[in-house]
């Protein structure tokens, strides 16, 4: 406590009763100063900065992820499900006790989609490398029961209907390109589209 105290004293900044604008410069108002001044934006300027592969791979994975978004939300409001009761994934509504609720705009909500898309590319690699597993065996070659309760589940139910693994056999998946055996759908009814 005392040397928090000492780095305070040589370190701190008076902020009571300011607003951060007012403490620190924004990130946006520097964003907004570059183009008032015809000059590239620092967050482009990073991003020029970076190999074209890995600026195509970034790219390609953004529309992935909003892809993936954009089917949730068409297949939340069809069917029998846009009746649920509630205010609903999407919803803005306040919730004093509980952090990240604000729904698809919230930036938990945009982390857990990137964590889906890794764990889609985890699962579709382990695939490509295996050829065709059985889904016990592929939750076991990407530890998939380390992911949280259900995530697997959902990981490999994305990528089949993102088409980059298929359903063979009773339990068995393989790389969409065709290694493996083909020919059957899904067992699991919820999996199939």
């Amino acid at each position: 406590m005392a040397l928090g105290g000492l780095a305070e004293v040589f370190f701190g900044v008076r902020a009571e009763q300011q607003s951060l604008e007012n403490i620190a410069r924004p990130l946006t108002a520097e964003e907004a100063d570059a183009a008032w001044r015809d000059e590239p934006a620092p967050q482009d300027a990073r991003d020029r900065s970076r190999p074209e592969r890995d600026r195509r791979a970034a790219d390609e994975r953004e529309q992935r992820i909003a892809d993936r978004t954009a089917r949730r939300r068409e297949r939340e409001r069809t069917g029998a499900r846009r009746y649920r009761p509630g205010t609903g994934s999407g919803s803005r509504m306040y919730s004093p006790g509980t952090a990240g609720t604000a729904g698809t705009a919230s930036r938990t909500s945009a982390m857990a989609e990137q964590r889906l898309d890794d764990e889609v590319e985890q699962i579709t690699q382990a695939l490509q490398e295996s050829g065709a597993t059985s889904r016990d065996q592929l939750e076991q070659a990407v530890s998939g029961r380390s992911w949280g309760p259900g995530r697997f589940r959902r990981a490999l139910r994305e990528s089949e209907r993102e088409a980059r693994i298929k359903g063979v056999g009773k339990s068995s998946y393989a790389p969409a390109d065709g290694r493996g055996r083909s020919g059957s759908a899904p067992d699991d009814p919820h999996d199939q589209q």
